[in-house]
């Protein structure tokens, strides 16, 4: 059996991003396979003076980031192929954030798998997990 979770963490290796290395691989039901790893939209994040890098408030204003993450850039990649993402299950060396979990239900990912926990501010996790809840989407945490 492949292990997709720790493709995802060998993928962290190539991100491009100064603050955080994430990778992720999109497993879907039609047993196609993505994977990439965060980084700047265009360029480098560390070329680039990026303002949520240079300041970072955990869990905070993404809005401000020049990268694309993981979650992000792997399920763009399978819809620029035609892919249906419906009961995809999105493996990932990171707990994603609150947007890259919306973003997973506007895909139809159904389950998340990551290595790593995020240490959000308590409201943010009890608002993750109450998301993640009210979508369907099944998540485990597997360290290791």
């Amino acid at each position: 059996m492949i292990d997709y979770l720790e493709i995802a963490k060998e993928k962290a290796k190539e991100a491009r991003c100064k603050r955080r290395q994430v990778g992720a691989v999109l497993e879907l039901a039609n047993r196609h396979v993505y994977s990439e790893a965060n980084g700047a939209v265009v360029g480098d994040c560390c070329m680039n003076d990026c303002m949520r890098c240079d300041k970072p408030e955990l869990g905070l204003r993404f809005d401000l980031c020049i990268c694309s993450h993981a979650e992000e850039k792997v399920i763009f990649t399978a819809m620029k192929n035609n892919e249906r993402l419906e009961d995809s299950i999105l493996y990932v060396s990171l707990q994603p954030c609150i947007p890259c979990v919306r973003l997973c239900i506007l895909a139809g990912v159904s389950k998340i798998i990551f290595a790593e926990p995020v240490d959000f501010p308590s409201p943010f996790e009890n608002e993750w997990k109450k998301l993640m809840k009210a979508a369907g989407i099944r998540w485990e945490m597997h360290r290791g």
